[in-house]
């Protein structure tokens, strides 16, 4: 695919950098040179304004399958957007960073006929999306719902406590209608075995049902005293905002702490149950006032990466419970790590995984993707090839894991031997690099069949 890109940003560096490896990229910004980090990539860059045609021609726009607007401005990124829906008929996407500018474009037909928005994005509202989510179920570092609910991936982080620490999964008892998909260790996923053992440090990942999901949760992660019930945003900005809106609503209490006094002011006029506290995140003494330490959840969303480490070592070392903390560089993750982050939220890998699935690759039925894109979950329908197999039986040529498994009216964890029927529709985990080859597979297969 060929894809241009509109703007030098943070989140333009982690898309870009992700995307090239597989795609045609050329960027294109005003400046006259490129950061040197994005030297190092293997992308074209066009100097230039998006606006004129010169440029759009030299960038071989007429080509591209893809257009993302994604500099700092909004208004740019509209404008991007119009000038090259005048000069060709690729699928464009734009992003915003203000609340406004989501619902006219998302809610307008203007903006998608005349303008040539075909999809808006905020990667800002995404975040907050992803922090409720895990906020609702304890001890869990990234969360997913599949199926209207019906099937759900849970990520945790494997404590000293944990029950089941060094012990081979083969001697590991998980409840019914959940499977361990894949593990994370080092920053390394892989697909684990019987043999494979659980550290300290490990992330691991499940697949489940409602039902197992909980007993999961219940029984090896979390306790009574781990609910979330009382929370602490470091930051009042559109994050910490429309994440304390989304906490009163499920009446976890909730502090906000704003450095900024009209800001404080907006808030105090929106929420209803936040208690606004106008001060620095960095005021040691407010820490201790406000009891932070106290809090089961601190989450550090201010603009600054050094001021949410600062507060997030501050709330480790006063005893928070579970700490969140955002961060714009994925150089600076292992130092969150170190400092005792439980959480770390990238607004950048975020918007990235979901454009990819999204959008980049929607005709390949992912659902989700993993550990910085690492594990993919994809759906594939059972070739009739495969119809009357039971799981057990189909020898895939990777590792992979068939995680569920989908009859006309029946969701369901597969066991070993699940029987499988023509059309049944399959979620399969598996390693990103592996993804074709699986889907390859099950394709030859059928095509051998049809041959005979």
């Amino acid at each position: 695919m060929k894809i241009l890109i509109y703007g030098i940003t943070d989140i333009s560096y982690l898309i870009v950098k992700d995307l090239c490896v597989t795609h045609d990229v050329t960027l294109i910004d005003d400046k006259e040179e490129l950061p040197s980090k994005f030297e190092k990539l293997d992308i074209s860059f066009i100097s230039g304004n998006i606006s004129d045609k010169t440029v759009l021609k030299n960038a071989n726009v007429s080509e591209c399958d893809l257009f993302i607007a994604c500099s700092n401005y909004d208004e740019s990124n509209i404008v991007a957007s119009w000038s090259v829906m005048r000069v060709s008929n690729i699928e464009t996407v734009c992003f915003v960073s203000k609340l406004e500018y989501f619902h006219n474009i998302s809610n307008d037909d203007f903006f998608t006929s005349e303008v040539g928005i075909d999809h808006v994005m905020w990667p800002e509202e995404s975040l907050v999306k992803e922090i409720f989510r895990i906020v609702s179920v304890p001890e869990v570092v990234y969360v997913d719902y599949f199926e209207k609910g019906k099937a759900r991936l849970f990520e945790y982080k494997i404590k000293e406590d944990f029950p089941l620490l060094n012990k081979e999964l083969k001697y590991c008892s998980f409840p019914p209608e959940t499977i361990m998909v894949a593990l994370t260790r080092n920053g390394e996923l892989f697909i684990p075995n019987g043999s494979t053992k659980i550290f300290a440090g490990d992330k691991p990942i499940f697949v489940g049902s409602p039902k197992g999901m909980s007993l999961l949760a219940r029984n090896l992660f979390s306790t009574k005293e781990e609910r979330i019930d009382t929370a602490v945003i470091i930051g009042g900005g559109n994050i910490g905002f429309m994440l304390a809106k989304r906490l009163e609503s499920v009446n976890i209490s909730t502090k906000i702490i704003e450095k900024d006094k009209s800001r404080c002011e907006f808030l105090a006029d929106k929420l209803s149950k936040t208690l606004i506290i106008n001060s620095s995140g960095v005021d040691t003494d407010l820490f201790y006032e406000e009891e932070i330490g106290e809090a089961d959840a601190v989450i550090n969303v201010t603009s600054n990466d050094e001021t949410n480490l600062f507060c997030s070592v501050l709330a480790r070392q006063l005893g928070a419970k579970k700490i969140f903390s955002k961060t714009s560089s994925d150089s600076l993750v292992p130092i969150f790590e170190k400092a005792g982050v439980d959480v770390i939220l990238s607004p950048g890998r975020t918007i990235l995984n979901e454009l990819k699935s999204r959008i980049i690759n929607k005709d390949e039925n992912i659902l989700s993707l993993v550990g910085k894109g690492q594990g993919s979950l994809f759906e594939i329908d059972v070739p009739s090839a495969f119809d009357g197999y039971q799981v057990k039986d189909l020898h895939l040529p990777y590792n992979a894991v068939i995680a569920v498994v989908k009859k006309v009216r029946k969701v369901t964890i597969p066991k070993g031997n699940t029987l499988l029927n023509k059309n049944d529709k399959m979620i399969i985990f598996t390693k990103s690099d592996n993804a074709i080859g699986v889907k390859e597979f099950f394709r030859k297969k059928e095509d051998n069949l049809n041959e005979t």
